[in-house]
């Protein structure tokens, strides 16, 4: 097999030979099969309904997402794609939605949240990062396909759509086609920079966003800064923050069918590098 990045080389080596701070390293191709131990994250068995939280196994890594409006399908929502990935299913209706990370809570509807864990960093404290490669069907079916930071906070049922006035974040989105940079600090208005590429349908992308040790914020299309970028974000100190990834159905109300192919998350420290380039970053 064919090393591709040195991120490929520590997700290959396993946690007994990491540092022993490289606790909060993931690293999952979804080429496994059919996802295991689908639940509602109270133990019980997987839910539908709108502000569902339900939690699965991929390989040993636990995963949670939450459910944004009712599906009017049966669990899981979260199945294993014909060419290999993970496909999120949605319902054809204007503005359901999925929310998908490591798990951040404790208990149904979210309000305990987690104290630690792979999927917890904190602001201005830890650098880290979250890089995931993706495709989508219909790209004009979605107006929020969005890979990024967040912070951590008990969900709502507006918890998943970017333009609401949400906890502070900031991802690279899809929105019918078109990638843009989305951004939000104190709940206030979201800011939204169109990168001037796109995505299209059947289309593979990967997607980074980076968190530097001072909260400010690098993002990467296929490896590469955005044509059009943004650099000067930066989260407040403190903030317990999470990656995700989050998908929202447009207007036109058919499930874009995304498929994620990669998820790697962990400190900039147990990142590694893709090439030279990276030790300026």
């Amino acid at each position: 097999m064919a090393i591709t990045s040195f991120s490929a080389v520590s997700a290959a080596l396993g946690p007994s030979l990491r540092r022993a701070e490289q606790n909060r390293y993931v690293y999952v191709k979804f080429d496994q099969g059919v996802p295991g131990a689908i639940q509602e994250v109270d133990g019980t068995a997987a839910v539908v309904t709108d502000a569902g939280i339900n939690t699965f196994l991929y390989g040993n890594q636990q995963f949670m997402y939450f459910v944004e409006q009712a599906f009017a399908g049966t669990a899981p929502q979260v199945l294993d794609a014909a060419g290999g990935g993970l496909k999120l299913v949605l319902d054809a209706a204007d503005n359901d939605g999925l929310f998908l990370s490591l798990p951040w809570c404790t208990s149904a509807g979210g309000g305990t949240l987690k104290t630690a864990g792979p999927g917890k960093f904190e602001s201005r404290t830890d650098g880290f990062f979250i890089r995931v490669k993706l495709e989508v069907t219909t790209v004009a079916n979605a107006d929020e396909i969005a890979v990024g930071v967040r912070k951590i906070v008990a969900f709502d049922t507006s918890a998943v759509t970017s333009t609401a006035t949400n906890p502070d974040f900031a991802c690279l989105n899809i929105a019918n086609g078109q990638v843009n940079i989305v951004t939000a600090l104190n709940q206030g208005t979201a800011s939204t920079t169109d990168t001037t590429q796109d995505v299209a349908n059947a289309g593979t992308i990967t997607f980074e966003v980076r968190v530097s040790e001072s909260g400010f914020v690098k993002f990467l299309i296929n490896g590469v800064a955005p044509t059009v970028d943004v650099s000067s974000f930066q989260f407040d100190s403190g903030d317990d923050l999470m990656p995700y990834i989050a998908v929202v159905v447009d207007a036109t109300a058919a499930d874009p069918v995304v498929i994620i192919h990669e998820w790697e998350s962990g400190l900039l420290t147990e990142r590694g590098l893709d090439g030279i380039n990276d030790l300026v970053n």
